[in-house]
């Protein structure tokens, strides 16, 4: 990396070190720093990098006799400072996970998805089928020197970092979504009626439903999100209807706020939260909240996959609301997705943890419960 780059990298660096957000800090630096959408690419992957390997790479830079500034962080991410794993096999967990003490827990517990939440994250589309077809936006892509493939559901894309900056994702024919929320979005649309997308935020999961064709609405606390997902909804010119009072529907879709470890691989910093004991209290909270407008299907779904935030969350729903039941993920899901993308579904308890090809997306879970 060239030290015009290196300097940017740097710069971000020291904004998130100093208490900022990492996405904050990105949004700032990189549209006034004069690159080209490759080389910003570039820088977000370094920092990206400094962001999930901090307390790892900041314990080998102390013994290597380094500083710990912004430019000793960039340089380890670069690989440019030698060490092997002998140097932190003494480490303890948190060190070596890089996380805090209280994700440590959890990993440990979850071994097998440690190097998952690790990895370097891809970049999925979600195509707008009500526009036009996967191939031809992968052929748009292809025009533009951006590698594309299709994937898993029937409307992912897998392409280049750089396809969020697409002329498909510009005129609303895609939206950058990973494959394993695409598979929520798919099994909440084909249970059929209309759908609630309760906790909507700025609109993905709504998109995508409405991409399969289901009559959508969308209701979310924070009112510039939705504000937000009017417009969005305007540029995709896809029915989905903004609701400032959430009223009765069919199915209701709760993808609640949650620690987001599933997607740690996108967004590193949730694996620094010190306390995590807060969120069942409120993924419940909405979830009854949520219930009073369902007439059928309730669906509850996160992006992480600690038993306190997910089976935990649905057995103390169920225990305190007598008038839903879970439906058996094993025998509903067979009759929505197809046989390939059900090979990356793993039942657990009441529901199902979506490891949707796993080396490449989140880990998402979802629960179906009907109304008695």
């Amino acid at each position: 990396m060239d030290r015009r780059l290196r300097r940017v990298a740097e710069r971000a660096v020291d904004g998130w070190l100093k208490g900022d957000q990492m996405a904050r800090v990105l949004r700032r630096t990189l549209p006034s720093s004069g690159l080209t959408l490759e080389e910003r690419e570039r820088v977000a992957g370094v920092v990206h990098r400094v962001v999930r390997h901090r307390r790892l790479y900041e314990y080998i830079l102390e013994r290597k006799g380094f500083s710990l500034s912004p430019a000793s962080l960039v340089k380890i991410a670069l690989g440019e400072v030698e060490w092997d794993e002998g140097l932190v096999e003494d480490a303890p967990p948190p060190i070596r996970l890089s996380c805090s003490e209280a994700v440590s827990e959890i990993l440990l517990r979850h071994v097998d998805y440690v190097e998952r939440i690790n990895r370097e994250p891809e970049t999925f589309l979600a195509v707008n089928l009500r526009k036009c077809g996967r191939r031809e936006v992968k052929s748009m892509l292809e025009r533009e020197g951006m590698a594309a493939e299709e994937f898993m559901p029937e409307t992912a894309l897998r392409t280049v970092s750089r396809g969020r900056y697409s002329k498909a994702a510009k005129e609303g024919l895609a939206h950058v979504q990973d494959p394993s929320s695409q598979l929520v979005a798919k099994i909440t649309a084909l249970l059929g009626g209309d759908v609630l997308d309760y906790c909507a935020g700025n609109g993905g999961k709504s998109l995508t439903m409405a991409y399969y064709g289901a009559p959508v609405f969308a209701y979310d606390k924070n009112r510039g999100k939705l504000r937000n997902l009017e417009r969005r909804a305007e540029i995709y010119r896809v029915p989905v209807r903004v609701e400032w009072w959430p009223r009765e529907h069919d199915v209701v879709l709760v993808d609640a706020p949650c620690s987001g470890l599933g997607a740690a691989a996108r967004n590193p910093e949730v694996k620094y939260y010190r306390d995590l004991k807060g969120f069942p209290v409120k993924q419940k909270r909405i979830l009854s909240e949520a219930s009073r407008g369902c007439r059928r299907y309730l669906i509850y779904s996160v992006c992480t996959f600690t038993e306190e935030e997910t089976e935990g969350v649905v057995e103390d729903f169920l225990g305190g609301e007598r008038g839903f039941e879970p439906l058996p993920p094993e025998e509903v899901l067979p009759g929505i997705l197809f046989s390939e993308e059900l090979k990356y579904v793993r039942y657990r308890g009441r529901g199902a943890i979506i490891e949707a090809i796993i080396e490449l997306s989140d880990i998402m879970y979802i629960a179906i419960l009907e109304r008695k």
